[in-house]
């Protein structure tokens, strides 16, 4: 019980770190939050390693499969959420194979993303879940508590509009769920990571449009995407 305590404590000092610098819109507590956030990865490893559910439950070549497909799905109907009948959601749909291209054009761009999948996925569906499972015993309670405070914690919600905040929280509810039924640590994180990369794509693609330089596009997304080493 003391890891878990432990891990609680350090997981809600993060939390309320990352919403005090989101909703203030500031970037001077930023070292204090990668620290506490190292320390709780660190500790969620740890623990995952303890409980065996790392490596045994991340080496899955099917899970990975099943990620990136379902992932691209899910993004696909929260694309349609969000921006609604627009032919650009089947363009989206229909580019999986041109995604995984670009995947593999930046290695600066594959790597942080993933990473970023890898960890958030450690911290809050394999750590934290589990965790408040075993604490509080509600499955709804739990999933709920997690979704909301995953969804808090990206800067990007207290900018956008109602309506992708909807989506963006039903997919950390959906999320969560799945890690419920899979146990499945490697399947949600390819599901989060190409959510991610999306994202990463369809912004390379208006990059494109605009400079018709892939090479420039290329370092200007680097640049974009992690100026402070997150996604925005």
């Amino acid at each position: 019980m003391s890891i878990q305590i432990l891990l609680i404590s350090f997981f809600s000092i993060y939390f309320l770190l990352e919403l005090f610098q989101n909703f203030l819109q500031t970037k001077k507590i930023t070292p204090l939050i990668k620290i506490f956030q190292s320390i709780l990865l660190v500790c969620a490893i740890i623990y995952l390693l303890v409980q065996q559910v790392l490596p045994r439950n991340f080496f899955s070549i099917p899970g990975w499969i099943a990620g990136l497909l379902i992932g691209h799905v899910l993004y696909t109907l929260g694309f349609f959420i969000t921006v609604g009948f627009n032919p650009i959601v089947k363009k989206q749909f229909l580019s999986f194979y041109q995604l995984l291209r670009f995947c593999f054009l930046s290695p600066v761009i594959l790597g942080r993303t993933l990473i970023i999948a890898l960890t958030e996925e450690i911290i809050y569906r394999a750590t934290i879940q589990s965790v408040l499972l075993e604490i509080i015993k509600n499955v709804p309670i739990t999933i709920l508590i997690v979704a909301i405070s995953f969804t808090l914690v990206h800067e990007h919600i207290f900018q956008n509009q109602l309506r992708q905040n909807i989506e963006f929280l039903l997919f950390s509810i959906f999320i969560s769920v799945l890690y419920l039924i899979t146990n499945d640590l490697g399947f949600v994180t390819l599901l989060h990571f190409i959510r991610n990369m999306e994202s990463n794509y369809l912004e390379y693609q208006e990059k494109l449009q605009e400079i018709n330089d892939p090479e420039t596009c290329l370092d200007e997304l680097e640049k974009t995407l992690f100026p402070t080493g997150g996604v925005l």
